[in-house]
């Protein structure tokens, strides 16, 4: 399975059931960076090609597509000296703390198709904080 299925089969599941409008939206956000600077596709692999060489991070918005991260630590890894890129990633975007990481987010919601408003408006905490006027 390629590295763009496992973006939407983190579990692995079958490539048939692949929603091709939505992986063709993710690949066009992936290669215009989520961001209004529309580079095209080779300017993109330019600015990969330079953050590889520089050994440099390439920034990534926090949504609905971090519980399907393949930089996810397992318990244990982190105690092994791994790092764990969602928290390195979280830290970045969103100033957290290693004990933010604690309390459950709105992405730990099974089946919570409102997660991607929430995330908008910027409301990662767990549910039974949430502002009832936020959902």
């Amino acid at each position: 399975m390629g590295d763009l299925a496992k973006c939407y089969f983190p579990g692995g599941h079958d490539i048939k059931t692949l929603d091709y409008d939505e992986a063709l939206a993710e690949t066009n956000r992936l290669l215009h960076g989520g961001s209004d600077q529309a580079l095209s596709f080779t300017q993109r692999v330019d600015l990969f090609a330079e953050h590889y060489a520089s050994d440099a991070k390439i920034p990534s918005p926090v949504s609905t597509n971090c519980p399907g991260c393949e930089f996810y630590t397992k318990d244990g890894e982190e105690e092994s000296g791994l790092l764990s890129e969602k928290k390195e990633c979280w830290k970045a975007n969103l100033g957290w703390k290693d004990g933010d990481f604690e309390s459950p987010t709105v992405l730990d919601v099974w089946n919570f198709r409102k997660k991607g408003k929430l995330i908008e408006a910027r409301w990662w905490c767990s549910p039974d904080r949430l502002c009832p006027d936020a959902v």
